[in-house]
């Protein structure tokens, strides 16, 4: 009859240590690398798709990014929408590369002005 106890309280013992040991881990997050930078001219928009295609005359980048409804656009330094953005303007993206999956634009910036049309307005 001991042993039979024993037994039981040895299993309650073992079963209350792993629930404990459970309870205690840390969850592991995966966490998005920082967002790099690369300035290149748009070739290709696909509204459908989200996705970009840019080339970069200097420096590199990736070639093809996409966004969500999380990208900020900013066009002449206000709030714009992805439609706005048109092929040939010269954009600067801020983007993550996943490990798995195409890198993902965070915002987009680009100017339909000359830099001369810019200093213009601050003058004014």
């Amino acid at each position: 009859m001991k042993t039979m106890t024993q037994s039981k309280t040895g299993e309650a013992c073992s079963i209350l240590t792993v629930m404990s040991l459970l309870m205690i881990t840390t969850n592991a997050e995966a966490r998005v690398p920082h967002a790099r930078d690369a300035a290149g001219v748009v070739q290709t928009i696909n509204q459908d798709k989200r996705t970009l295609t840019l080339d970069y005359p200097q420096g590199h980048g990736p070639r093809e990014a996409v966004w969500n409804s999380d990208t900020t656009f900013l066009r002449n330094g206000k709030s714009a929408t992805a439609a706005e953005l048109k092929e040939s303007a010269h954009a600067t993206i801020y983007y993550k590369s996943p490990f798995f999956g195409k890198p993902f634009a965070t915002k987009v910036v680009w100017n339909d002005k000359s830099e001369s049309e810019i200093e213009n307005e601050k003058g004014n």
